[in-house]
């Protein structure tokens, strides 16, 4: 891959041909997850030094739920080519499944250290900040990631989050609101803001949002906390109505 620190020759060398490993892709995509495992088995025997064939290998377990599996395999992947971003950044992930969050930092920084501009791990590590309670912390990253793809709607909606627990609220309205500009059908900001406005104690506006978010998506925390919101303004009855639909979801 570009930029891993490998020549074309070693790549040729230590990688299956491009045919087979399009051929695990696919198996990845169609869902069959036990017969890439074996077939990963077989490929890592004739080709035992393949940096890809273990960050498949630890994809694959990753899915099934074989998190320790999958982390020896990332791992044996970074031991075979550091320069690996991909494989650092995948680290990442299956140990925030095992809440190892600075270690989880640790794998972004790593993965960023390669590609300065992988935005993806710039917004998990800023999730793994965030869970960290280090919120300023992980309000740069979020930042960072920004600078790169403006059109991000996830980080404002997570940076929203943020400053609404460190009580900026008017900020975290900012924020949902930059997420829907770009996306006016992502129910999470819709959600978010309907919440802040109800902390604000504005339940009307908070009901418009709460409705808004079950257009683009019905679930069941939105119908509860529409319940809550009816609630405050004494519509008993609608109230009854969203928490019944919030149980029957």
């Amino acid at each position: 891959a570009k930029g891993d620190g490998f020549d074309q020759i070693e790549q040729k060398l230590y990688n299956p041909p491009s045919k087979q490993l399009q051929q695990l892709t696919n198996l990845y995509k169609n869902g069959m997850y036990q017969q890439l495992l074996e077939e990963c088995e077989i490929a890592i025997k004739e080709y035992p030094k393949s940096y890809i064939l273990y960050n498949i290998f630890g994809l694959t377990n990753a899915v099934m739920g074989l998190i320790d599996a999958s982390i020896k395999n990332y791992k044996t992947a970074i031991m075979i080519n550091p320069h690996h971003a991909e494989s650092f950044f995948n680290l990442g992930v299956v140990l925030h499944e095992h809440k190892m969050l600075k270690k989880v930092v640790e794998a972004y920084d790593n993965a960023l250290n390669i590609r300065p501009d992988y935005v993806e791990a710039m917004y998990n590590k800023g999730n793994a900040l965030k869970n960290l309670g280090l919120p300023e912390k992980a309000i740069l990253s979020y930042q960072a990631a920004l600078s790169i793809k403006p059109d991000y709607v996830e980080i404002y909606n997570n940076m929203g989050n943020v400053h609404k627990d460190l009580g900026e609220t008017e900020k975290a309205l900012e924020l949902y609101e930059k997420a829907l500009c770009t996306d006016p059908n992502y129910y999470e900001a819709h959600f978010n803001k309907g919440t802040a406005l109800k902390n604000l104690g504005l339940p009307e506006k908070a009901i418009l949002s709460y409705q808004k978010a079950l257009f683009c998506h019905e679930n069941a925390d939105v119908h509860h906390n529409m319940g809550n919101a009816l609630k405050d303004l004494g519509r008993v009855k609608e109230a009854i109505s969203s928490y019944e639909r919030a149980i029957n979801l």
